[in-house]
Parts: structure tokens; C-alpha cells; sequence
């Protein structure tokens, strides 16, 4: 009985740690996400900031 119960701990770690590898990858498609974000942020303050440059010379 007792080396049944020292397999059944190993079997829950085992679980633990795939739930780890989801987060992981959760984590990075955020990340793209955020990167499209910027690039289109990036798009339409370029040629407000060109503008601008023009003016003080």
C-alpha cells in the first residue's frame, strides 16, 4: 500500500508541469499580439512627426 501512494505524488507532479508548459505558450501569443499593436501605432505617428519636422526648419 504504502509504494502505491509514492506513485500517485509522481503522477500529480507530472500534471503540474505540463500546466506549466500551457502558460508558457500562452504568454507568447500574447506577446505577437502586442507587437502588432505597436506597428500600427508606429504607422500613423510617422508622418504626424514628419510633418512637424517641416515646419521648424
Amino acid at each position: 500500500m504504502k509504494k502505491k501512494k509514492k506513485k500517485k505524488k509522481k503522477k500529480k507532479k507530472k500534471k503540474k508541469k505540463k500546466k506549466k508548459k500551457k502558460k508558457k505558450k500562452k504568454k507568447k501569443k500574447k506577446k505577437k499580439k502586442k507587437k502588432m499593436k505597436m506597428k500600427k501605432k508606429k504607422k500613423g505617428e510617422g508622418p504626424a512627426r514628419g510633418e512637424k519636422r517641416c515646419e521648424n526648419p
